[in-house]
């Protein structure tokens, strides 16, 4: 799901657009959602134990909540017949000479793709890279829908959590602002990331084009050399064409030192439209590399 842009923060707006969304659960367990009274998805769950969570309600009591932990300045929902999300975004920080907001999004599916999922983290600023950040084991919520009772107990547990969130944007800004005096092998990034499966060669390779192309983190000063091996890694179509660069030894075995913060930020570039479960499942990953 591509996320909207970014909007000052309307709180009417926002219930609007909460209030044409509506999802039922038919007799027979059919779900069935509807934007603007018009029918965009019907999903027929594996299991009879899948109960949908009333986005609209539980979005209701999400903006209260977060209005109530964190100056909201801007907003941007997205729904569509698979995935709604929900972002609010805090005033402006400094972090590494960056400018980044604080940030909660919700997160819900009705075709059984994403649990519903409350997510904490931070906002980077600079256009080609407007991405949460939310390391390892920091959502403030995961919960599958199967193990809620019912909406009002979801809403119990939305306030009960958010006790979280200080401890959460601290966390995720000591986990960034630490790359900043670190450094990282490039070769060893490609290997922990493919690992055994080429199939995941299709992250490195975008890694590399951000990494030569990022307006804002591309790599300066690069040799002939670098640049002679790079540029034809960062072009592959495909993970088998980026199979066969690797049976040629001098792309096999070339490595380069890069500094993590700036491979941090090329990485997690290539997946800032996507939701905050994509994000941080990926922002683990780089994390662990970096």
């Amino acid at each position: 799901m591509k996320q909207s842009e970014k909007k000052s923060f309307d709180k009417e707006k926002l219930l609007q657009a909460l209030d044409s969304f509506e999802v039922r659960q038919m007799s027979d367990g059919k779900v069935i959602t509807t934007i603007d009274k018009k029918v965009v998805k019907e999903y027929s769950p594996k299991t009879t134990n899948y109960k949908v969570v009333d986005f609209k309600k539980v979005g209701k009591s999400f903006i209260e909540q977060i209005e109530n932990n964190l100056d909201i300045k801007e907003m941007n929902i997205s729904m569509n017949k698979r995935i709604q999300e929900i972002r609010l975004y805090g005033p402006d920080f400094t972090l590494l000479g960056e400018t980044y907001n604080r940030t909660a999004s919700l997160l819900n599916s009705t075709d059984g793709t994403r649990t519903l999922r409350l997510f904490a983290g931070i906002f980077r600023l600079i256009c080609s890279n407007g991405m949460i950040v939310a390391p390892k084991g920091q959502e403030v919520l995961m919960k599958r829908l199967l193990h809620l009772k019912s909406n009002e107990d979801l809403s119990k547990v939305m306030k009960f959590k958010f006790g979280n969130f200080e401890k959460v944007f601290k966390e995720t800004e000591e986990a960034i602002e630490v790359l900043s005096d670190r450094t990282t092998s490039l070769k060893e990034i490609r290997e922990g990331m493919i690992q055994d499966n080429l199939r995941n060669a299709t992250k490195f390779i975008n890694f590399t084009n951000r990494l030569l192309n990022s307006k804002t983190d591309r790599l300066k000063g690069l040799t002939k050399q670098q640049l002679e091996i790079l540029a034809p890694q960062s072009k592959c179509k495909s993970p088998q064409e980026f199979g066969k660069l690797l049976e040629i030894e001098i792309h096999n075995k070339f490595d380069m030192e890069l500094n993590s913060y700036q491979a941090f930020q090329c990485y997690t570039e290539t997946f800032k439209s996507d939701d905050s479960s994509i994000i941080q499942k990926e922002t683990d990953r780089i994390l662990e590399l970096v």
